[in-house]
């Protein structure tokens, strides 16, 4: 029996055969024949079925979901799926995905050979990941191999959050273009020329740079962050001459510091290669891993699992006590339950009113000993002015000698009493 439930893309769209129920009771779907259920009494019967015909039949995918996109020619496949012929430009199952090895996509040189990958028509590369084990290297070497120009233009993409590192260089007869971060703000620099954007770029956030590096022109960089307006600036002073790209000339992707992504990194529009060596072709103009090459990188672009820890040989969540944890590439936001804070929800809210609380009675108690010393030291002194102005009375100097000289002359008598005879 076949199902077929309309637009409904959440019922059961498929084929069932031989149901029975507690294996042994046939269950009947669909349209039942009068008379087939009196032949089989122990059968049951689903008579609100719906949509339901005998046989195995396919359905039209193409007229049901259209999937191809483009201009993708659809035909239909038993059972139920559907095959693509895409138009020109376009691959991938549904043609969704661009054919960036079309001639009319102009992706790579003349003389070089175009290879789609997984995704795209190139590939990311993930340098200092956590993700493998020991970490992947921090650079990956090229050589310019079978090349004689002048380097004119570096572009590329990345992404990181670290704010002083190296994206890239360019080595050639002891000089070097360097294209890295530096407090979080992307700079370029060649001979004594430098370009620095005053755009942040250590914010995990896409970006793609530009450097234009052509003899008798100032050295100039544009930054465009997450697809935002492009900001450029140039040195103050042109190039004297040109870097060579030739055999000796070395291009290290990806150096101190850097942990992150690069993509799409070209010179001169050449496509430097950062996926697996076995899938790019050989014997091609371009560049190649130089013998002293490091470890490849980790393809793809990746954030470290920074929602994990490990403790114990046992991995945990980082957000603690039931926190939440939200991964914003190479960086965690926790969300705590009720009664935890902090960057990983540590903190219990309890325990830290608790210590408040004694230390606002410490406190409280410190400043009430010294009120009331200060209080007591001032009345001291108030008392000590009064007994001062209530005390006895002791004459001046002048006084006493007054007096002195009163008691030193001799009383003074009465005169004598006059009497008649």
């Amino acid at each position: 029996v076949a199902a077929a439930v309309g637009n409904d893309t959440t019922a059961f769209r498929g084929v069932l055969s031989s149901v029975r129920l507690n294996g042994d009771t046939p269950l009947l779907l669909g349209p039942v024949p009068a008379g087939l259920i009196d032949s089989l009494p122990t059968a049951v019967s689903a008579d609100n079925s719906t949509e339901v015909t005998t046989g195995a039949r396919t359905e039209s995918v193409c007229v049901a979901f259209t999937p191809c996109q483009n201009g993708g020619n659809c035909s239909d496949v038993f059972y139920n799926s559907y095959s693509c012929n895409c138009t020109a430009g376009w691959r991938g199952r549904n043609c969704s995905d661009r054919d960036l090895c079309h001639p009319s996509a102009g992706s790579c040189p003349n003389g070089t050979q175009c290879v789609n990958l997984d995704g795209s028509g190139r590939a990311a590369a993930t340098f200092g990941s956590n993700l493998q084990s020991p970490p992947s290297s921090s650079q990956l070497i090229l050589s310019a191999s079978s090349l004689n120009e002048s380097l004119a233009t570096v572009t590329g993409w990345a992404r990181t959050r670290q704010s002083d590192c190296q994206l890239l260089s360019v080595s050639s007869g002891g000089r070097q273009l360097t294209v890295g971060c530096s407090s979080g703000q992307l700079q370029a620099g060649l001979d004594n020329q430098t370009a620095l954007v005053a755009v942040g770029i250590a914010t995990g956030l896409p970006f793609t740079f530009s450097v234009n590096c052509s003899a008798g022109s100032p050295l100039s960089l544009q930054v465009s962050v997450n697809s935002s307006d492009s900001v450029s600036v140039s040195s103050k002073s042109a190039l004297a001459t040109d870097l060579l790209l030739d055999s000796a000339a070395k291009v290290t992707l990806g150096g101190v510091k850097f942990k992150g992504c690069l993509d799409n990194v070209r010179l001169n529009g050449r496509l430097a290669p950062l996926a697996n060596r076995s899938l790019l072709p050989s014997g091609a103009v371009g560049f190649e891993w130089a013998s002293e090459s490091v470890s490849a990188p980790m393809i793809g672009c990746h954030g470290d699992q920074v929602c994990q820890t490990t403790v114990n040989e046992r991995a945990e969540n980082v957000c603690q006590n039931s926190g939440r944890c939200t991964d914003l590439w190479n960086k965690f936001e926790c969300s705590c339950t009720d009664g935890f804070y902090g960057d990983t929800c540590s903190a219990k809210l309890g325990a830290t009113a608790s210590v408040s609380t004694a230390v606002i009675i410490a406190v409280s108690v410190v400043g009430l000993v010294i009120i009331i010393s200060v209080v007591a030291v001032l009345l001291f002194k108030y008392v000590q002015n009064r007994r001062k102005e209530s005390g006895t009375y002791g004459p001046s100097k002048a006084e006493s000698r007054s007096n002195a000289h009163a008691q030193a002359q001799p009383p003074v008598r009465p005169p004598p009493e006059e009497r008649l005879i």
